[in-house]
């Protein structure tokens, strides 16, 4: 019985260690991440998980309810000029073809399993990337969605090889 678990352990430690940093792209985090260029500085002192339930509240309020708003137009509001064609751009030429979400565990494994995933602070490719998810997986030829819900509603996590370092933030995103 041991050794089945035992197999079972080093299973995991194969298919869950990377070769490539584990990166998250997440919009809420990442404009937290952005608070002190976004908020006033007596709501950047916030923590970040408070931080975080305080933005997508406040979005949904500027939003007024609005179903069918985009992520342009809340982009706008916190002043992070981005196209819909940087977007794109990102998506045919830097990141084509499919990636597959890294699982996301309701506890953390621990560290031996998995390295934590760093946050990609590069907001065009968080917008191509987030826009071009559907579940648990990523497809650059699928059509966009740029609904503001899908960006409050999605994050994902992978690892590859084509996302570059220096659009990763090197502390632990895990920590909201």
């Amino acid at each position: 019985m041991t050794k089945k678990n035992d197999y079972r352990t080093q299973d995991m430690k194969f298919r869950y260690r990377s070769a490539y940093p584990m990166v998250e792209f997440n919009l809420v985090k990442l404009l937290v991440h952005n608070r002190s260029k976004i908020f006033s500085p007596s709501l950047a002192n916030r923590g970040r998980k408070e931080m975080a339930i305080y933005l997508q509240q406040d979005l949904q309020k500027k939003m007024q309810g609005d179903d069918s708003a985009d992520v342009w137009t809340a982009l706008k509001i916190y002043n992070r000029p981005i196209t819909q064609e940087q977007a794109d751009s990102i998506a045919k030429n830097q990141l084509p073809g499919y990636i597959f979400h890294f699982p996301v565990f309701d506890v953390p494994p621990p560290p031996e399993f998995c390295a934590k995933a760093s946050l990609c602070i590069d907001f065009s490719m968080t917008v191509a990337v987030i826009a071009r998810t559907t579940g648990s997986f990523y497809r650059a030829a699928q059509p966009p969605n740029y609904k503001l819900n899908h960006f409050l509603n999605t994050s994902f996590i992978c690892n590859d090889s084509r996302i570059p370092e220096d659009c990763f933030f090197q502390e632990s995103s895990n920590t909201l």
